[in-house]
């Protein structure tokens, strides 16, 4: 400016994109005001930089000015094109990027990266796929940030796609490798993630956080705190996200010691000053039923946020705890403030009622829903189960217990689960049957806690059966713990459990989710040679008046 220089065009175009693409958008949005002659160049410079910094509506208010005063014959060029692409995505309106998609008259590999991507981050997987294809069609090479644009989407198939990046070469590029463990890990695929990440040269902390916040998800916490380990050993320095994908896999109650050692961690790491490592450490405690810890951290909180706050109510709900006063005080807000009564808060508020004993309110409410979920009926069922049997002076007995024990095991109820396990015995006197215990195993391997379902059985007080063996195993089918189950397998041979229904079915499964295809068919051939086949069934029909068995073996119709 000193030497004059900024009365030429090109400089001052050249200053503005500076300023824009470092997020000085202010000092771009200056210079572009003192230029005396705006040319295409510099309308595009100061779009993509608004765009670029997430000022999407000034982005889209400057493209219209600029169509208002640009010469007619002065298009705009693909930089332009590109970015207001990437705004539609951004603000979901992928009709309108689709458009300006198809109107490009030159698509550059970004055009087709920024279409990939705004279909992806919107979940639109098959369309994001139809673009991918239409590329390679038109000869156009892929490269990183393709991939990692078409893997954004949940639903990639990550078979194809990663062989797709074998042949391409594109293996080797670190960006594609931790996209494919993230998906990988978020598909429960967590011994492939962890062998791609042995296979990186350069390995880094984004890439082994999703690997540990998968087995902590699974409730393995053994593996997780082994990556967690692998991080100190390699003088990576563990950030809040890597704490708390490691702090919500602490939720059974022999995680009490791990937990509160991995806290005295966060403190003398420093991690603790992190609103989002708090707000793990609430969860944390109020999942191991202390609601004292949980009280102490939120109290230390300078600032509570939403999360914070939901953590803590959360962890009073699970305290089990009721107040029909303040529930109805709760209720009333949501009248007065005309919050939308979606199905979900008015089954929350059904599950309020029943537990605060007040099964009238409940009813009410449930017939106010027009269709039901499975967590609503089984609010119910629990509530007339427990609620009114007592009212009436009728005690529950085992097959109550079991009822509710059932409910709550396929609706995922883990602490109305092991409440109602606990005042079984302890309130009424009722000694669990294995079929309780079978219950309660299915209820925590369901949910993930394996761990936790393993030291159940070891401390039941019967001798467990071949269901409570077979529901842990559909747990680890569920959550595709090979390991895991493969141990459980080896009991149940031991056992002499193997010949019961669903044995070799649920291996035999397992093994194909994970893509050991000389398991399944080793699975197959004992199917075979023990007579289960897995397929051989009786289908019953009434049609007027007379009863139809068919056979799906033999194919015989018999009436």
């Amino acid at each position: 400016m000193k030497c004059g220089f900024d009365r030429f065009d090109y400089v001052s175009t050249a200053l503005l994109n500076l300023y824009a693409t470092h997020g000085f958008v202010c000092s771009a949005d200056q210079v572009f005001e003192d230029m005396i002659n705006r040319d295409v160049v510099s309308w595009n410079a100061l779009i993509c930089g608004y765009a670029y910094n997430g000022y999407d509506s000034d982005a889209l208010g400057l493209f219209c000015e600029m169509l208002k005063q640009v010469k007619v014959g002065l298009d705009t060029d693909s930089r332009v094109d590109n970015s207001l692409t990437d705004m539609y995505g951004k603000c979901y309106d992928l009709v309108s990027a689709r458009f300006l998609f198809e109107e490009m008259r030159e698509k550059s590999i970004i055009s087709w990266n920024t279409m990939i991507g705004a279909y992806g981050q919107n979940g639109y997987f098959d369309e994001a796929m139809l673009v991918f294809k239409q590329m390679l069609k038109e000869s156009v090479g892929a490269n990183a940030v393709t991939i990692v644009s078409l893997l954004s989407a949940n639903n990639a198939p990550l078979d194809s796609t990663h062989s797709y990046v074998i042949k391409t070469g594109l293996d080797m590029d670190s960006s594609v490798v931790t996209s494919l463990i993230c998906m990988y890990s978020r598909c429960g695929k967590t011994d492939l993630a962890g062998l791609l990440y042995m296979l990186m040269p350069r390995k880094n902390l984004v890439s082994l956080t999703p690997i540990i916040s998968s087995y902590a998800e699974k409730g393995d916490m053994a593996s997780a705190l082994k990556c967690f380990k692998e991080i100190q050993l390699v003088d990576f320095k563990p950030d809040a996200v890597v704490m708390v994908s490691i702090l919500h896999g602490f939720k059974s109650p022999n995680c009490v010691g791990p937990a509160i050692t991995f806290h005295g961690y966060g403190i003398k790491s420093g991690l603790t000053s992190d609103t989002l490592v708090v707000n793990g450490l609430i969860n944390m405690y109020t999942m191991l039923d202390n609601i004292e810890a949980a009280f102490s951290l939120f109290g230390g909180l300078r600032e509570r946020t939403l999360i914070s706050w939901n953590s803590m109510i959360s962890g009073c709900v699970q305290l089990g705890s009721g107040s029909v006063h303040t529930g109805r005080g709760i209720h009333n807000y949501i009248l007065r403030h005309h919050l939308e009564m979606e199905d979900f808060v008015l089954t929350a508020l059904v599950d309020m009622y029943v537990k605060c004993g007040s099964i009238g309110y409940a009813e009410r409410l449930f017939g106010c829903i027009r269709k039901p979920c499975l967590a609503t009926w089984n609010a119910m069922i629990m509530g007339y189960g427990t609620c009114e049997m007592v009212k009436q002076g009728l005690e529950p007995d085992e097959i109550t217990f079991l009822g509710v024990l059932a409910s709550c095991s396929h609706g995922g109820l883990i602490q109305e689960g092991r409440r109602y396990f606990r005042i079984m015995r302890e309130e009424f006197g009722i000694n669990p049957g294995v079929q309780h215990c079978a219950s309660m195993v299915d209820l925590l391997s369901r949910s993930g806690l394996l761990d936790e379902a393993v030291m159940f059985i070891k401390n039941m007080e019967v001798e467990p059966d071949s269901v409570v063996w077979l529901a842990l195993l559909n747990g680890c089918c569920i959550y595709r713990n090979v390991k895991f189950a493969e141990c459980i397998a080896k009991q149940i041979l031991l056992l002499g459990h193997h010949n019961y229904g669903g044995f070799h079915v649920l291996m035999s499964n397992l093994y194909a989710s994970t893509d050991r295809w000389n398991d399944v068919a080793r699975m197959r051939k004992m199917m075979r040679d023990t007579g289960e086949d897995g397929f051989s069934g009786t289908s019953l029909i009434e049609s007027n008046a007379f009863e139809h068995s068919q056979d799906n073996v033999s194919q015989h119709n018999n009436e």
